[in-house]
């Protein structure tokens, strides 16, 4: 495409790409064949994040307008829009289990019903939001951002936990499959790596280098 892209998702079976270009256009790809599908773009609104669910019949796509665009996959074809309390979406994650949209704003995670497409609660956080992740039996939110802290939110709303450890903004997230550790990364190119199996979870930094990390996985 010869132009810069501001985030990129596979979906699980690796066949389509999809990136959001410099322009907030969403285009989508053939990862087999190589080629583009379709390019999406609106006048009036600009992708900010994106995100496949787990079997990859759906693409959520939130705008600087706080708006979600619910596509279907490989058509890309609008399936649902969801309007959010909030005017830009910072994240958005499928939960693995596919029941859940978690969507990030300045102030809060909002939780979606993938069946219904309401709203279903809402995460009060604190500090604006960077990025989300969700943990693999689907129960809790992992959040960074510019308040240096890494936050845990249960999704039921009944506990939330914040780890302490960065310095500069956390700009990356990641857990692991079997859901017992985490990675966090910063502006500062410090990464560290939680242990869940502990009773008071404990960080080790594993890599510190110049500039700021951009994702994790």
């Amino acid at each position: 495409e010869g132009q810069r892209f501001l985030a990129v998702d596979f979906n699980n079976e690796g066949t389509i790409l999809a990136g959001i270009s410099k322009t907030g256009a969403v285009i989508l790809w053939d990862a087999i064949k190589q080629s583009k599908i379709q390019s999406l773009e609106s006048k009036d609104r600009k992708a900010s994040s994106l995100d496949f669910n787990k079997d990859g019949s759906l693409l959520a796509v939130g705008q600087d307008s706080g708006q979600v665009q619910i596509l279907s996959m490989p058509e890309g074809e609008e399936k649902q829009t969801l309007k959010s309390g909030t005017a830009f979406i910072k994240a958005l994650a499928f939960s693995p289990d596919g029941k859940s949209l978690a969507i990030a704003s300045k102030q809060s995670i909002e939780i979606w019903s993938t069946a219904t497409f309401k709203k279903t609660s809402s995460l009060v956080k604190s500090g604006q939001m960077q990025e989300i992740v969700w943990t693999p039996d689907s129960k809790s939110i992992l959040s960074g951002g510019n308040d240096f802290n890494l936050h845990v939110y249960s999704v039921d709303g009944s506990s939330q936990t914040i780890l302490k450890g960065h310095t500069k903004a956390i700009s990356a997230l990641a857990v692991s499959k079997d859901g017992k550790k985490a990675a966090s990364g910063d502006r500062a190119g410090k990464i560290l790596v939680w242990d869940w199996g502990a009773k008071n979870p404990s960080s080790k930094e594993i890599i510190a280098h110049q500039g700021g990390v951009d994702s994790l996985s």
